[in-house]
């Protein structure tokens, strides 16, 4: 539960930071609705916006991570799962208890997703668990599967 509290509030922060440098472009430009800065924060419509952007940092981790599994062999296909990996722009991290932990190689991204750049490979019955961000490890899952 911390860790789903932990996403959450980095994806608040991440939204709060996209809005706080789309509304100063909005007022730099002279675009903004003649709004001022604390009329658009501090009114009724601000107050909206609070909410709605603390229900969607509230709701990200759950539909924001997946997981999916590949029919391979963990030790057989592990130079496969690499070099699967490293096509996507991932470097291997870690590995602990039979858990295979991959790092974006781009570190931009890495500031940007706040340290949540991570992709897990874990052995399961029949095959291998991918789990991360839901982007990332359908895109990890197509390449996998390309390449076993």
């Amino acid at each position: 539960m911390s860790r789903y509290l932990l996403r959450s509030a980095k994806y608040l922060v991440q939204l709060v930071l996209l809005l706080t440098v789309l509304f100063t472009v909005m007022l730099l430009t002279g675009t903004a609705a003649g709004d001022s800065p604390a009329e658009m924060l501090f009114s009724t419509k601000g107050a909206l916006m609070a909410a709605l952007l603390l229900a969607v940092a509230a709701a990200y981790p759950s539909y924001g991570f997946t997981s999916r599994r590949v029919a391979a062999d963990f030790t057989a296909d592990r130079e496969k799962i690499v070099r699967a990996m490293d096509m996507g722009g991932y470097v291997p991290g870690e590995t602990k208890d039979g858990v295979m932990a991959f790092h974006t190689r781009n570190a931009l991204k890495r500031l940007w997703r706040m340290g949540e750049d991570t992709l897990t490979v874990t052995p399961v019955d029949g095959g291998v668990m991918i789990t991360g961000l839901r982007k990332e490890v359908i895109n990890a899952y197509y390449r996998l599967g390309a390449t076993i």
